[in-house]
């Protein structure tokens, strides 16, 4: 019988790494498109393109310019965070000796760029809620209150939940992916996968010497 070479197994790649990176590839994506509609739509609203009905059209009036300018940054923000997630993903999934690394990196970015916007978001919103709720009150007075059948328009106050509220449900919404990739990434059997595919041991191996 003639001795072979034998091909030597890298370390298994743990599933927890696969699942959490093909979800943040999907995540990345919807982030990329969203935030890139956000800063479309904010350079749009400062150039008076597209503001729909005249109450629209007044409100885009009052509106300051320095609030486009925040919702233009962070918009451009986001875009540049989930870009940063897709080559993370792409990286972790080519289990690229460095991925590991920059994913617990993007993900203190992340974290970082949720906490500041949203606190941000907060100040934007009640420097112009006198703005949108005065476009509230002119929907519904000039919507029909008696005809039966027709969603009637959103009240002040469900309006102020609707915007504050919203702040709160994208943070939460907005911290899955960083959170969740941080925890899988500080795993024990990830670490050791990366620790093991960055020694890159050699393809083949000499067959063992025969017994004496």
């Amino acid at each position: 019988m003639t001795d072979t070479p034998y091909r030597s197994e890298g370390p298994v790649r743990p599933n927890a790494l696969l699942v959490v990176a093909i979800v943040g590839i999907v995540f990345s994506s919807f982030g990329l498109i969203s935030n890139a509609a956000t800063t479309v739509q904010a350079i749009l609203l400062a150039r008076g393109v597209g503001v729909g009905s005249p109450e629209m059209a007044r409100a885009a009036a009052r509106t300051p310019g320095w609030v486009i300018g925040f919702y233009i940054t962070q918009g451009a923000a986001g875009f540049a965070v989930w870009m940063l997630w897709l080559v993370t993903c792409v990286a972790l999934l080519r289990s690229v000796s460095w991925a590991r690394r920059l994913g617990l990196t993007v993900a203190m970015i992340h974290l970082t760029y949720l906490v500041v916007f949203t606190v941000a978001s907060a100040v934007v919103v009640n420097a112009t809620k006198d703005v949108t709720l005065e476009q509230v009150r002119a929907q519904r007075a000039a919507a029909p209150t008696t005809a039966p059948g027709n969603m009637q328009p959103m009240t002040e106050t469900f309006a102020l939940v609707v915007m504050f509220g919203g702040l709160g449900c994208g943070f939460v919404f907005g911290a899955v992916l960083p959170v969740w990739m941080s925890i899988v990434l500080r795993r024990r059997d990830v670490i050791e996968y990366f620790e093991g595919s960055a020694m890159e041991p050699p393809d083949y191996f000499p067959p063992p010497a025969p017994p004496q």
